[in-house]
């Protein structure tokens, strides 16, 4: 009973030793990898953002331009408006055919109403009668700007200051569409006063104050692209190649307008220096492209690190566990040897291999409960080495000892494999025979006298054992039974010795 417990309480130490280890681990690695996910999500969210933006930007630029002919139209006809205005609204169709929430699902600032109202505007600007105003694509330009600016702020674009290239992209490119949307409005504007052909004091004072905004505009982001080429020399010659082009057109097309004033260029002339504009547009659109590319790079980049950072977190999650449960069942493992270990020197005769006295116990017991509960045989042979004494006065106590072991091992091997050997104490054994009636335990202990005599024990000429036999009887307790064996064995020494005999009935009274 005390060895079952024992086992119990290991067991159960080690289970919840490694459900702690398990659980602290867990625990540790969930905060790890839910750090590395909320990083993966916002970089994932920050490029959905970024090409949302781009998207948006596009959208913006069509209708400014569409914005920008209709302000032509009020002060010039003519086919070639009409036909660039079905053209662009033709575009429109296509780019808000692919703007939808769902492409976009981690952004919620764009909504489908929002959609629909670009929709809207492309069609009226398709049918015949061209009911939309300026007015109404104003406010759509201002609308999309406010969503783009949305759109930056809910996927963090503008909150997430990285150093490096990554935040010098994430600033070009929310910059460039700026630049855009001023050379757009100057565009559609100058182009309009050129077809009006004339000029009130509110549009010569805004005219130059526009422009200079412009070309601050244009300073910045040249500034700008300095830094960023400098971080990313691989991109230098593009940059700059393109950023002549955006000087180059930016500055005739500033040249044009500021020479609108001077010169009042003819109606015709409009359409000219529209296309001057766009041409500008063009240049710094082409720039924003390569920007937005190296951004979405950039954080393609982020994204892939971060993936490769939760698998290797993942990866190495698993090989703590597995190093945590290696550890905890090495251990288990050494401890449980050693407990056998200790078990095994607690419970046998360290001379002669067989149990000891306080195994004989706990055998004993446990036989006699089964015995008792299931009506079963049970017989004890108890045997004493015949003048022991003189062997060890004789021959010394290393011969007596080797005497000893050798007679346990010439019984081991006269019973059964339910058999059990026990050291008594001194030169006496037990056998204990589960599942045996009194005969078979007295054929047992008759083979065992006649091997016993039969041996070779070397220096000692003669060794012979005395055996008392007997069987557990109904209501019989335990020291009731060693006294009838133990008098069964003393009665064979008396009687000559080297023999066997049966311990009388057991008697309740």
């Amino acid at each position: 009973m005390m060895e079952t417990r024992m086992r119990t309480r290991r067991r159960w130490r080690y289970i919840l030793l490694t459900l702690l280890s398990v659980v602290l681990l867990g625990v540790l690695a969930t905060f790890m990898l839910s750090t590395l996910y909320r990083q993966y999500r916002t970089t994932q969210q920050e490029l959905t953002g970024a090409q949302c933006i781009l998207h948006l930007q596009d959208v913006a630029i069509l209708v400014q331009g569409m914005r920008g002919l209709r302000l032509i139209q009020n002060h010039a006809q003519g086919d070639q408006i009409d036909a660039s205005l079905h053209e662009l609204s033709a575009q429109l169709l296509t780019e808000v055919g692919r703007l939808e929430p769902r492409v976009y699902p981690d952004l919620n600032c764009l909504r489908p109403e929002q959609v629909e109202q670009v929709r809207h505007y492309a069609r009226s600007q398709l049918a015949p009668d061209r009911g939309a105003s300026i007015d109404e694509a104003t406010r759509l330009v201002s609308a999309l700007h406010d969503l783009m600016q949305d759109a930056a702020y809910t996927s963090g674009l503008v909150l997430d200051l990285q150093p490096g290239s990554y935040f010098l992209a994430n600033l070009l490119a929310l910059r460039l569409p700026a630049l855009i949307e001023s050379v757009g409005r100057l565009r559609g504007q100058a182009a309009a006063l050129v077809a009006a052909d004339t000029w009130s004091k509110e549009d010569s004072r805004q005219m130059p104050s526009r422009m200079e905004g412009v070309r601050i505009a244009l300073d910045q982001v040249e500034m700008e692209l300095r830094a960023f080429t400098a971080v990313l020399p691989s991109m230098a010659k593009r940059l700059d190649d393109i950023r002549d082009e955006v000087r180059r057109n930016l500055t005739g097309f500033l040249g044009v307008t500021g020479r609108v004033e001077r010169d009042k260029l003819a109606g015709g002339d409009a359409l000219t220096l529209f296309d001057q504009g766009s041409q500008a547009i063009g240049s710094v659109r082409i720039l924003h492209g390569l920007v937005q590319e190296e951004l979405d790079r950039l954080l393609q980049a982020r994204i892939n690190a971060l993936r490769g950072q939760i698998t290797a977190a993942w990866l190495a999650m698993l090989g703590l566990l597995a190093a945590v449960l290696y550890l905890h069942t090495s251990f288990y493992r050494r401890e449980r040897r050693l407990m056998e270990r200790l078990e095994l020197m607690a419970t046998t005769d360290v001379l002669t291999g067989a149990g000891n006295r306080t195994r004989f116990e706990e055998d004993f017991t446990r036989y006699l409960m089964e015995a008792d509960r299931y009506d079963r045989p049970l017989s004890i042979v108890m045997l004493d080495i015949d003048h022991f004494k003189r062997i060890n006065d004789r021959y010394g106590h290393a011969v007596g000892d080797s005497v000893l072991r050798q007679v346990a091992k010439v019984v081991e091997t006269q019973i059964r494999s339910a058999d059990a050997l026990y050291r008594w104490g001194g030169e006496e054994f037990c056998v204990l025979s589960p599942e045996t009636m009194l005969e078979g335990a007295r054929e047992s202990a008759e083979r065992i006298r006649i091997a016993v005599a039969g041996a070779d024990f070397g220096a000692v000429a003669e060794v012979t054992v005395s055996l008392g036999v007997a069987q557990w009887q109904a209501g019989e307790l335990a020291d009731a039974l060693l006294r009838r064996v133990d008098g069964a064995m003393y009665a064979a020494k008396q009687a000559g010795r080297n023999r066997v005999e049966l311990a009388p009935p057991f008697d309740p009274d």
